[in-house]
């Protein structure tokens, strides 16, 4: 009888604690998730205008960059085609650095 009994409050130990378990991960689960604070138009104006600022300082040095390698290139072409066409001597082009 005693055996009995011990293996009544086993299974429902067992029984309590697994319900125990669910209920804790479905209130865990349900959890009310906080929102993000919208943006005000002034604080979206600053970021698009600091985002902005960065890639046009990006876009700027790629352009003179761009700038520099080509004129080394199609200058030099050009300026000898226009020489060569005026049948003149041909003449070094300075190129900043």
């Amino acid at each position: 009888m005693l055996e009995k009994v011990k293996v009544f409050l086993h299974q429902s130990m067992k029984r309590a604690l697994l319900f125990l378990g669910i209920t804790t991960s479905i209130l865990a689960s349900c959890s009310k998730e906080i929102a993000p604070v919208p943006l005000t138009r002034q604080q979206i104006k600053q970021k698009v205008d600091s985002i902005m600022a960065v890639r046009n300082r990006e876009m700027e040095a790629a352009g003179q960059q761009d700038l520099q390698y080509r004129l080394k290139i199609e200058v030099k072409v050009k300026a000898d085609s226009i020489l060569k066409a005026q049948n003149a001597p041909p003449v070094k082009v300075p190129i900043k650095k």
